[in-house]
């Protein structure tokens, strides 16, 4: 990751931007900005991203919802593909590290799935989600095991005879 991304994700923790735009580098193989911005609305979000080659966004969504969005569309370079999945866990970790804490994850492979109502969904899924009671874990029933190789297994008989 490059001091420029760094220091715009710093920017993007302290609400000087909510817009930051990642892309990889080939030449130096490493996670770079692309673009950081001031977007008004979320309409915006499907503009500034592109729809030729994979990418990471953050976004601020209602000013108070941190988004993830990871766009894969498919037709960009498999090699770009490959990247950006494999590389994404191990990125968000760095970030989470860095103070960036995502509150909704989003993937889309078409910038369709970037609408204001789809992003509307997923936080208010997400808020739903957190809101609703854990479910009391429920006991399953004990493996029984096998009888050892050589003896019988005995069952127990229903009546004496």
């Amino acid at each position: 990751m490059d001091d420029e991304l760094r220091q715009a994700l710093g920017e993007y923790i302290r609400g000087s931007t909510n817009f930051v735009l990642v892309a990889w580098d080939p030449a130096t193989e490493s996670f770079c900005l692309n673009q950081k911005a001031w977007l008004e609305h979320s309409d915006a979000l499907v503009q500034s991203v592109p729809s030729d080659s994979p990418c990471y966004a953050f976004y601020w969504y209602g000013g108070s919802t941190s988004l993830f969005v990871y766009s894969c569309p498919p037709a960009s370079n498999v090699r770009q593909r490959m990247v950006y999945s494999s590389f994404k866990y191990g990125f968000l970790v760095t970030v989470k590290q860095m103070g960036v804490d995502v509150h909704v994850k989003m993937e889309v492979d078409s910038l369709d799935e970037l609408s204001s109502a789809a992003i509307a969904e997923e936080v208010e899924a997400r808020a739903a989600a957190e809101e609703a009671p854990r479910a009391a874990p429920t006991t399953q029933p004990k493996f029984k095991r096998p009888a050892p190789p050589g003896r019988p297994r005995i069952t127990p008989s229903l009546g004496s005879s």
